[in-house]
């Protein structure tokens, strides 16, 4: 069972890797100017992977039964969410609906809050599936 959750963990986190990248900064064989371009980009990617880490790690264990660290880290996940969605949006995730599920995600990383502090083990394990789908969403918009 272990081995199962370890391997679908790293195919997850590679496929997010492979799926969400920064895009080519060369076009036609003359590179793309800007380096603002270029830093939106680096930004954009580190707080993608900035929030997965933590969704990752609170998620997953979450799925197994043990919520003791989404207990632990749900600060975490609303500040990742808030500064993620903070970001200018890179070129290649513009017009896709992104802005809207960034604050989504925001919003509903903050919520999660409530539930870790006040509610059932089952309202937890719901609200972190639903923030987890709503991720999901996001990982799909990088695909196409």
């Amino acid at each position: 069972m272990k081995q199962t959750f370890a391997f679908s963990t790293a195919i997850t986190a590679l496929f997010f890797l492979i799926s969400c990248g920064t895009p080519p900064t060369e076009k036609d064989g003359a590179q793309q100017a800007g380096t603002d371009t270029e830093q939106i980009a680096k930004d954009w990617d580190a707080a993608k992977e900035a929030y997965h880490d933590v969704m990752s790690s609170t998620f997953h264990p979450a799925e197994e039964g043990d919520l003791e660290p989404l207990k632990a880290r749900y600060s975490e996940l609303a500040s990742a969410a808030k500064q993620w969605a903070a970001l200018p949006l890179p070129e290649n995730m513009k017009n896709k609906g992104m802005e809207e599920l960034l604050q989504k995600l925001a919003t509903d990383s903050e919520a999660i809050g409530a539930a870790v502090t006040s509610g059932s083990d089952e309202a937890i394990t719901t609200a972190i599936t639903a923030l987890h789908e709503v991720f999901h969403k996001i990982v799909g918009l990088c695909e196409d």
